[in-house]
């Protein structure tokens, strides 16, 4: 992977390329997108592994469902419908192949996300693009067009392969387009054949960079891992404060007079560090011994205490 792009992804909302360095250095303040650009990294190289559906909550990152993950424009712009990673990766070593970027949308699936559209692009004037829907009535599962001199084959087969939870076979796409594809009233820079031979390369390309790819190792803080609920166990102190959530929780429902005196301290604290503005504990049921949740608020509504920065959780 040389560079990926991230858009509408979390806190990330306009599109902007990051390039990837053999050292790559990530420097800002709490709660900016260190950690959610981290598992993005990942996320971004999943889309060269065929079959592998997308795990947004493998550990040690906590993404969430949809609703977390697509960007929240505030106001009458709500949350953004889609919302898409894309990687760039580079030819084999003293190949004479273009670069290729692999491009994947999601949009919403109940509270999931799920693949909206699956493409490469094989240097600057050819696509393919791959929507797991089913084609419209009398339409073509194959369609191909050109526009501003890009060449761009569209397939929208329900066959199996093509589902909207996993990462595209390329090779089974190349087996749709080469049969499905027919000569059109539009030429591109050639004949019928050099379409052919195109289409063959990109996805020969997409399929080398998925057998030359080594999936990220990531290595977590060594310290608690904040969750996104919590079960009422034992608040009795362990070195790595496992406890603290329990501590909370137990003074909101059991002693409101010092739960107000600590939540005013913390959230003092939180304002005069720059760090939040506030905190509190959202109960999940009427009982004591229901799950819970720590919601933080750093600048408008608040939110869960794993979709802050590592900074502000810690």
């Amino acid at each position: 992977m040389t560079s990926i792009t991230l858009e509408h992804f979390r806190c990330f909302n306009a599109p902007g390329k990051v390039p990837l360095k053999p050292l790559t250095l990530l420097i800002g303040e709490n709660s900016t997108g260190k950690t959610s650009f981290l598992a993005a990294v990942r996320l971004a190289s999943d889309l060269l592994y065929p079959g592998l559906t997308p795990d947004f909550n493998e550990p040690p990152f906590q993404l969430g469902s949809f609703n977390e993950i697509a960007h929240y424009r505030g106001g009458t712009a709500g949350r953004a419908q889609s919302f898409s990673i894309t990687v760039d990766t580079l030819p084999r070593t003293g190949s004479s192949q273009p670069a290729l970027q692999h491009r994947a949308v999601f949009h919403r699936s109940g509270s999931q996300p799920v693949f909206a559209s699956q493409s490469i692009l094989y240097g600057s004037d050819f696509e393919l693009e791959i929507t797991p829907t089913p084609a419209r009535d009398g339409a073509p599962p194959i369609e191909c067009r050109v526009d501003d001199s890009r060449y761009t084959v569209v397939v929208t087969s329900p066959a199996p392969g093509l589902t909207a939870d996993k990462v595209l076979d390329w090779r089974h796409v190349l087996f749709l387009a080469l049969n499905d594809l027919a000569p059109g009233p539009q030429d591109y820079k050639g004949d019928f054949h050099d379409r052919r031979r195109t289409l063959r390369d990109a996805v020969e390309h997409a399929i080398t960079a998925a057998s030359s790819a080594d999936r990220p190792v990531c290595i977590a803080p060594v310290r608690t891992t904040p969750r996104r609920t919590y079960d009422p166990v034992t608040d009795t102190p362990v070195p790595d404060g496992t406890h603290i959530p329990m501590v909370l929780a137990k003074l909101f429902f059991h002693d409101n007079g010092k739960w107000k005196s600590l939540k005013g301290a913390l959230d003092r604290f939180g304002r005069e560090s720059g760090l939040f503005a506030g905190l509190n504990v959202k109960a999940l049921g009427r009982h004591d011994g229901d799950p819970f949740q720590i919601r933080v608020r750093i600048h408008g509504p608040q939110a869960n205490l794993l979709d802050v920065g590592y900074g502000v959780s810690q």
